[in-house]
């Protein structure tokens, strides 16, 4: 049997780096914050889009499908958007509402392009 190296404890200093939080503390967000937060959560839900940020936290990331109105939308409504990037995603395909009538759920999965922006929420 070959000796083992034996384990030490990290010195404060060393510890220190991976104590600290990854985020720095925020004030937290207001009534209205989060009540524009769920309104837009909800509004962009159902046209297709998903916020993929944290709750709260900005910007918002958002993820559109190609071709879709939406961001113009919320220009349109006084959202600032900024387009970042196109992303290749995995996930059940994109189904679209055919008479009011509510899809099947997706049996699979498959590729899909979404255009990612962020949002900063309109400054009334």
């Amino acid at each position: 049997m070959g000796q083992q190296a034996a384990r030490t404890k990290p010195t404060p200093q060393q510890a220190a780096p991976s104590a600290r939080p990854i985020f720095p503390p925020t004030m937290p967000p207001t009534e209205r914050q989060r009540a524009i937060w769920h309104g837009l959560n909800d509004y962009v839900s159902e046209r297709g889009a998903m916020i993929t940020s944290i709750p709260y936290a900005r910007p918002i990331r958002l993820e559109v499908p190609l071709e879709s109105p939406l961001p113009d939308k919320l220009r349109a409504m006084g959202w600032e958007t900024v387009f970042k990037e196109s992303l290749t995603r995995i996930g059940p395909p994109e189904t679209k509402t055919v008479g009011g009538k509510r899809p099947r759920p997706a049996t699979g999965y498959a590729f899909r392009m979404v255009n990612v922006f962020e949002l900063r929420m309109p400054r009334r």
